[in-house]
């Protein structure tokens, strides 16, 4: 089996001049709010992606990274391991992938 193309956007920020609903035209299907100790971030995927936001300014979310492929299938699920710092997301077919939080 060939392995999927693996895309890690860090730092991306959205064009809000564009398009300032951008965030919310995808089709988020899973969400999870981390707000320990000093790390307040969204880490969300759409079919095809997962997202994580830093929360810490109450008034503007920052797009830290974007992570994409690693699946065949659509993403319905996604998990996250503060003390291990991993991310896992789960597909429809029962495809898990395991990210390092960190490297991602």
């Amino acid at each position: 089996m060939e392995e999927p193309d693996l895309q890690i956007e860090a730092n991306a920020t959205e064009n809000a001049e564009d398009d300032p609903f951008a965030i919310q035209k995808r089709e988020i299907v899973d969400m999870i709010l981390v707000w320990e100790d000093q790390m307040k971030q969204m880490i969300y995927v759409d079919k095809s992606s997962y997202f994580v936001y830093s929360e810490i300014d109450e008034k503007k979310s920052e797009q830290l990274r974007r992570v994409t492929g690693g699946h065949e299938s659509p993403i319905t699920t996604i998990a996250f391991s503060y003390f291990l710092n991993l991310i896992a997301t789960g597909t429809e077919s029962g495809e898990v992938a395991v990210w390092d939080y960190e490297l991602s």
